[in-house]
Order: structure tokens, then sequence, then C-alpha cells
């Protein structure tokens, strides 16, 4: 490493410290750098080249004060890997084409993280806000959050996923129930009856669990039928189910997503596998929380012997480029990052230019796509 890497961060280059060096006053430096106001081409030629010489770089929030700064839209999620890889690439081509900056924050289902993202996204005077809020209602929300002083000075925000119930903030809805009827009429119409739903999450991901095994048996029809769904989760992460929905924090996130990171989800993958293949009630189909966890799942089958779809058929109620890397095309609904990134962006954009309420809620249609999976 080199000495630099160690060395402490050498102090802020401002219009000051450039005044100072040339015995000039800041106010003067600012108008040669700006190129604006009466100055002489010999103080502007050695201003800018001071300024060049000693690393000087713009302030952006002091720029924004003075309205000539482009617009910054802060986007907030949990983290970087499966779909949100996606939704964050996608965000960043919509604020590009928008003519504005993306600050990003991940929030790693962390209160504490969340609240000082939009802490900093405030102080930062952004003009609009997307965030995946750990919250599910706006009564849960503390008085001193910065959710408040947003909703106080009408900043802006969209929420992903759905909105949080009674706040004054707008959403892009994805109905959860309905990818599981999507996937529950698509496995019925090839006459699988028994499905077993695999969650590796815990809360607040697995809340979602609930309302896609509903839609899942919906899907299926067994209100005229045989069949049944069955949710399966790690074990660890259900004995610790009532411990995090106290603390509002997963409390295993940190070792879920490093696990994540070091095998791509296998652990998961055969710890579920071994849950939902019981001799007593084999699933004919299995569908899981995300392509990674379903991709996971389908390698432990071929390890078993296990032939897909002619033993147990496949699907994940989500899809990013991951699924490529399926064996066999995976099956899937879900609402593409693309589509979230873009309605968020429009929302924002509908919002500030008052053709959309600041609490206005947009639903995007799931997305089904077939493979030999299933």
């Amino acid at each position: 490493m080199s000495a630099s890497r160690n060395a402490p961060d050498a102090p802020r280059v401002t219009l000051k410290t450039i005044a100072r060096a040339l015995g000039l006053d800041h106010s003067t430096v600012g108008y040669a750098l700006s190129g604006k106001g009466t100055i002489k081409d010999e103080t502007r030629r050695r201003v800018v080249e001071a300024a060049a010489r000693m690393g000087y770089v713009p302030s952006r929030a002091a720029r924004r004060v003075r309205g000539s700064a482009a617009a910054a839209v802060g986007l907030v999620v949990p983290n970087v890997v499966m779909g949100y890889t996606e939704l964050v690439q996608h965000a960043s081509r919509e604020a590009r084409q928008s003519g504005c900056d993306l600050h990003v924050s991940l929030s790693e289902f962390d209160h504490a993280f969340e609240r000082a993202a939009v802490e900093t996204l405030l102080e930062s005077r952004v003009s609009g806000i997307i965030l995946k809020t750990l919250y599910s209602t706006w009564n849960g929300v503390p008085g001193d959050h910065p959710l408040r002083a947003a909703a106080k000075r009408a900043t802006p925000l969209v929420l992903l996923g759905g909105p949080l119930r009674g706040s004054p903030f707008a959403a892009v809805a994805t109905d959860v129930a309905e990818i599981g009827r999507r996937l529950g009429a698509h496995l019925a119409a090839r006459g699988r009856r028994e499905v077993a739903l695999l969650f590796h999450q815990a809360p607040p991901a697995s809340r979602n669990a609930k309302r896609m095994a509903e839609g899942v048996s919906e899907g299926l029809g067994h209100r005229a039928g045989r069949g049944g769904v069955r949710v399966v989760l790690l074990e660890r992460e259900a004995r610790s189910a009532a411990r995090a929905r106290a603390d509002g924090v997963n409390v295993h996130y940190r070792a879920q997503i490093d696990a994540f990171l070091e095998d791509g989800a296998s652990a998961a993958a055969r710890a579920l596998f071994d849950k939902a293949w019981e001799r007593s009630r084999r699933p004919e189909a299995i569908v899981c929380q995300n392509e990674m966890l379903a991709l996971g799942v389908m390698a432990e089958a071929v390890r078993r012997g296990v032939r897909i779809p002619d033993d147990v058929a496949v699907a994940a109620a989500d899809r990013s480029y991951a699924a490529s890397f399926a064996p066999l095309s995976l099956t899937t609904a879900s609402v593409p990052a693309r589509s979230v990134a873009r309605e968020a962006f429009r929302l924002l954009a509908d919002i500030r230019s008052g053709e959309a309420h600041r609490d206005e809620v947009r639903p995007l249609a799931p997305e089904l796509v077939e493979g030999d999976s299933t």
C-alpha cells in the first residue's frame, strides 16, 4: 500500500484557500472561476491555474443553494444484490436521461442506516427521494425521524414496493399477491397442485410470504379442488421472527448477506430443499423467493437426481439477469426492475410539476415469463 493511502485526508480546498494563496478576495476568486463579473483576464488566468494546481473541486451543495446545479435524486435500497442490482442500474440511466445526479445509499435492513441515509439526502437538498423503507405504517415512524421532516417540507418522495399506510408519500406498488396468482394459475394449467413456497430471508422480507402464498393458492383454484401451498422458511429465521418484529430489524441479515455473497444462496437452497422435499409430502412445484434461490434449488435437484420439471416444477417470484444462468429457462413472475425505475422517476417528475398528488400510488403489473422449468 502506498504512503499516500495511509496518510490522513488533505484539507479541502475552498475559494477562501485559493484567495489566501493569491492574496485576493474570495468573491473575486468565485467570479473568476464562474466566468462572471468584470475580472481582468490575467487575474482570471491566475485563479484558474491556482485552482487546478491546488485540486479545487466546486461544492455541488453550494451551487444548488445558488440555484445553478442540476437536480439530484436520492435512492435508498436495502442492498445491491439480486433484483436491486438492476434497479440501481436502471435508476442511474433514468437519472442521466432526466439530467440529474443519483445518490445511492444502502439501508441493509437497518432502521439506523435508513434514518441516516434519508437525513443526509435532506441535508443535501435533493430534489426527490426514492426509498424502499423498512416501515410498514406511518404511525410506526418515530416523530423525530427525517421522514417526518420530509413530509413537512413536502419533499417529493416515492416509496418502492407499496405505500406506507397513512403516510403523505407516493408509491410505485408491486402486487405480491398478483405475482402469486399468476404463478399459481400457470402451475395449475400444467396440473400442479401441491406447491412449496421457499423464502430464505427473515422479516421484513418474509412478510411477503403470506401474501404471495394467498395469491398462489387463488391462482391454483384450491377452493374448487385438491392441493395446497406450504410456506417453507429456514429454521433459524422462523425462530427469530418475533425478535425481528420487535426490533424492526432483520437480526440475521448480516450473516445472510455474507453467506449469500460467498456461496450464491447455495447453502440456503440446500437447507430449504431438504425441508420442502419431505417424503411424506413432496411438492409438485417449488416457487422460490427469487431467481438466485431458484438456481440453487435447481442445482440441488440435479445433484439428487430429481428431474425438472418431470419430478418437480421450479419457478421464481423475481427476475433479473441471473435467470439467464439457469440450466433450464426459468419460469418467473415479477415486475421488471426497468419498469420500477422508470415509473418511480416519472412519478417524481409528475409530483414536482404538479401533475400528480404527493401521495399518489401507481400499481405496476407483474409479467409472467414462461420457461422450461415448469
